[in-house]
């Protein structure tokens, strides 16, 4: 079984500017069926963004619609500025570590300087799955 953060990581990332409004960010995670982005500005990586957040915005947004029009709030307003990354060739043990320790529910993933991935609470929850079956069966296991 293969045991680094490159093989389990989604390989597919979506990408937001910080200036959107949350609502373009809200209608690309419905339209990918995602809970995460990464907030490029510029060519960089400067923050990620994810559902969670984004139920942080609806929040202040109603707080705001009983007294005034609620304002705009962007990407930049919720997301998680400048966020830990980690190595493709990670051990998954490591970023599990990493994501309990630190109650991450993501981690951009980086190799050679570069984005190549996410690792996100269904990639673990996947890898745990497999690694539960190697544990109970002597038969190898098809990923």
């Amino acid at each position: 079984m293969k045991h680094t953060t490159e093989f389990w990581m989604s390989k597919t990332v979506f990408k937001i500017s910080p200036k959107e409004d949350v609502r373009s960010a809200q209608d690309l995670m419905r339209q990918e069926v995602i809970h995460h982005l990464l907030v490029y500005e510029d060519g960089q990586l400067v923050g990620l963004l994810s559902h969670l957040d984004l139920e942080l915005a609806e929040q202040i947004k109603k707080k705001f619609k009983q007294t005034t029009p609620a304002p705009k709030i962007t990407v930049s307003d919720v997301m998680t500025r400048n966020p830990l990354v980690i190595e493709a060739r990670t051990p998954m043990k490591d970023a599990l570590k990493q994501m309990q320790e630190k109650r991450f529910r993501s981690l951009p993933v980086i190799k050679g300087g570069q984005i190549v991935g996410i690792l996100t609470e269904t990639d673990v929850l996947k890898y745990a799955l497999i690694a539960s079956q190697c544990l109970e069966s002597d038969e190898p296991i098809a990923i």
